[in-house]
């Protein structure tokens, strides 16, 4: 348990993370490698052995594109329920365009 009386749930961590990982199609030494881990470090975290800081668990959720709320199953949606921040090349040109727009409209010298 935690401080705060809240069990800390170890197996459910390694069970999202093995998850992830394995949706994202990496080894367990690319996610070691990426996020600046030992491999042993890892294999802990997903066997559920052991704690880690939070240091450790932002590096991992950061590698894996979660949150920490969503590795300690504190957050339900999965990864890929979430919104895509990706965005399609139209809609950039749109929104170069608006903002050209935008610019012009404000400059005194575009003014009639």
């Amino acid at each position: 348990m935690n401080p705060k009386g809240v069990p800390f749930p170890p197996a459910q961590l390694g069970i999202r993370m093995r998850e992830q990982r394995l949706r994202m199609r990496l080894g367990l030494d690319d996610l070691a490698r990426q996020a600046n881990l030992s491999s042993t470090t890892v294999r802990q975290m997903e066997r559920g052995r052991g704690g880690c800081h939070a240091a450790v668990l932002l590096a991992v959720a950061d590698v894996l594109g979660v949150s920490v709320d969503w590795l300690l199953g504190r957050d339900i949606y999965a990864p890929e329920a979430r919104t895509s921040l990706t965005t399609h090349p139209d809609d950039l040109r749109t929104l170069r365009l608006v903002a050209d727009g935008l610019a012009a409209a404000r400059d005194p010298r575009t003014r009639r």
